[in-house]
C-alpha cells in the first residue's frame, strides 16, 4: 500500500464530487482531531467545519501552497493513479 509521510494512502471510487458522496467517505477515513488540508472545492468547505482545523489552497487563483498549507501529497498520489490508468506504471521505492 502506498504511503505518505503521515501514513498509508487510502482511496475509493465515488460517483460524483457532491457532498452526499464525499462527506461520508471523508468522515469514515479521516479522524476529526486532525487539520484537514484541501483545495477550494465548496464541498470541502462544508466538510471542514467538522474537523479540528481546515485549511485550503485556491487553485483557481494559482495558489498551490501557502506556508505549510498544501494538498500536494494528495495531488501527487492522484497523478500516480492517472499515469497508471494511462498504462505508465511507476515503481516507488522507499530508500533506506
Amino acid at each position: 500500500m502506498p504511503s505518505s509521510a503521515m501514513g498509508p494512502v487510502r482511496s475509493a471510487l465515488i460517483e460524483s464530487d457532491k457532498a452526499s458522496e464525499v462527506s461520508p467517505l471523508v468522515e469514515s477515513l479521516v479522524r476529526k482531531d486532525v487539520q484537514l488540508m484541501t483545495d477550494q472545492n465548496p464541498v470541502y468547505q462544508q466538510i471542514g467545519k467538522g474537523y479540528a482545523a481546515h485549511s485550503w489552497v485556491n487553485h483557481s487563483a494559482k495558489e498551490f501552497a501557502r506556508g505549510d498549507i498544501h494538498n500536494n501529497t494528495a495531488e501527487s498520489f492522484s497523478s500516480i493513479v492517472e499515469r497508471a490508468k494511462q498504462g505508465i506504471v511507476k515503481n516507488i521505492y522507499n530508500a533506506i
